[in-house]
């Protein structure tokens, strides 16, 4: 069996304290620089220290946690760690520009905080790389068998699990559930036992895989996602799991609205040029209103109209009824496809949250048509209903506009069972990352069968 050579080097209070060192040095090694021309009378060290240098340190951990980079983060593709890196790090520049003119007592001179976010952006580069590249130098910590119920879907497990995290396991074999039961034990010699979401009789796979000490991944279905968040009870002698409705109790709907009014007012009034020049450059380019208006569903299933940046020709759906959009569409502006990649066409909708039709973070709002057609043809869909619809989302963060509803729905109900303000916060800083990533915002590709599932066989279209 293949053990991994450097078991902490992903631990994320190891990672954190580096990152701390790393910064807080950079700023002791520019101060050590310009000492010379930096007066005491102006720059009180040990203010710069405890005041600034600690809040800074506070920011940085929340920011670089909120980015996803203490999860599993050097396992991730590249040029996804590359993005998320540096939304981090120009959030740590802006961390340092605010905390400065905080301090009254303490004036940095501008060329300094410039030489030393400079400074910690080099570093915490160097740094994070380097420990990438030993994570992904070392021999690999797991092997993994994919179980599915034909060869086939476990594949496509394979491929997709292969393309989007290759340094998480490599895949020893793909079998069917008949195969591997007929397996006797001492030829289970994987590390890690994969199970797709449509197996119905998990709980034998399961036992055995615990039983031989091997670490268990599933796909897991509706019952699975209640599970999260289940209370365990005894009624009397009988041990019960206590299942509560999805939804948000009264603190944290009171929470959330709280955030929800000072964060869009914040962003409408930060966004308030772009907006107007986006709507001067849409009557200009292309006949019709700027903004389109459309039903959606909301909480408990009541209908709203959401605003957006109108980025199709006008009465797109005239001849074709409510459809999805797909990549190269003829329907889509050329204002409107560098909307759609830039998420700029979802700025509107800041005026529903204030409104309180819509969230900042929530599932994404569908249209009554294809919430009919998804609650008959995926078990448990209705109840991301339970919370008010977000402009970004979960499913946004970690998905992309193609992929399948049944995916979005395992994220939405993820997000609903275990809701927290910090969690909200955390997909609105990966959001600033996700607007990078161009390529997600694409639509679904033509004549493509989305209604197949990689990580499942449940045939469901695309949400």
């Amino acid at each position: 069996m293949v053990t991994n050579k450097y078991p902490l080097i992903e631990y994320s209070p190891l990672v954190a304290t580096i990152d701390l060192l790393v910064l807080n040095s950079c700023s002791w090694f520019v101060l050590s620089l310009n000492a010379s021309r930096l007066p005491a009378v102006d720059l009180n060290y040990g203010i710069f220290w405890w005041h600034l240098s600690s809040a800074h340190s506070i920011c940085a951990l929340i920011i670089l946690f909120g980015c996803g980079l203490y999860r599993d983060w050097a396992r991730r593709p590249l040029a996804d760690l590359a993005i998320f890196l540096s939304v981090a790090i120009a959030l740590l520049a802006v961390a340092w520009v605010l905390l400065c003119r905080w301090e009254q007592q303490c004036e940095v001179p501008w060329y300094v905080i410039a030489q030393i976010v400079q400074a910690q952006t080099l570093a915490l580069i160097i740094a994070r790389t380097t420990i990438r590249s030993i994570v992904h130098g070392a021999p690999t910590a797991q092997t993994a068998v994919i179980v599915a119920s034909d060869r086939a879907s476990a594949e496509r497990v394979k491929e997709k699990l292969l393309a989007s995290s290759p340094a998480w396991f490599s895949i020893g074999a793909c079998l069917t559930v008949k195969e591997f039961d007929a397996l006797p034990d001492n030829e289970i010699d994987w590390d890690t036992v994969f199970l797709t979401s449509e197996i119905e009789q998990k709980g034998s796979i399961v036992r055995r895989g615990s039983r031989l000490r091997k670490n268990i991944l599933l796909v897991p279905g509706t019952i699975e996602l209640f599970m999260l968040g289940a209370r365990l009870l005894n009624v009397d002698d009988v041990l019960v799991a206590s299942l509560t409705p999805p939804g948000l109790n009264l603190g944290q709907r009171i929470e959330k609205r709280a955030m929800d009014i000072a964060g869009s007012l914040i962003l409408l009034v930060i966004s308030a040029p772009v907006m107007a020049a986006v709507a001067l450059l849409i009557r200009l380019t292309s006949p019709g209103k700027a903004i389109f208006s459309q039903k959606r569903v909301g909480r408990d299933g009541i209908e709203f109209h959401l605003y957006k940046f109108r980025t199709m020709i006008s009465d797109a759906e005239r001849h074709t009824g409510p459809v999805l959009a797909t990549a190269d569409d003829p329907r889509i502006t050329k204002v409107g496809a560098f909307l759609r990649a830039t998420r700029l066409d979802e700025f509107p909708q800041l005026f529903n949250v204030l409104r309180g039709e819509m969230s900042l973070v929530g599932p994404r709002p569908e249209r009554g048509h294809f919430i009919r057609e998804f609650r008959e043809r995926i078990p448990g869909y209705e109840f991301r209903l339970s919370v008010k619809p977000g402009v970004t989302g979960p499913a946004q963060v970690c998905g992309s506009y193609s992929t399948t509803a049944e995916r979005k729905l395992r994220f939405d109900l993820m997000y609903v069972n275990d809701y927290s303000l910090f969690k909200d916060i955390n997909i609105l800083l990966r959001t600033f990352a996700v607007l990078i990533r161009v390529g997600q915002a694409r639509g679904v590709e033509k004549g493509a069968n989305l209604q197949q599932e990689p990580i499942s066989e449940a045939r469901k279209p695309a949400g």
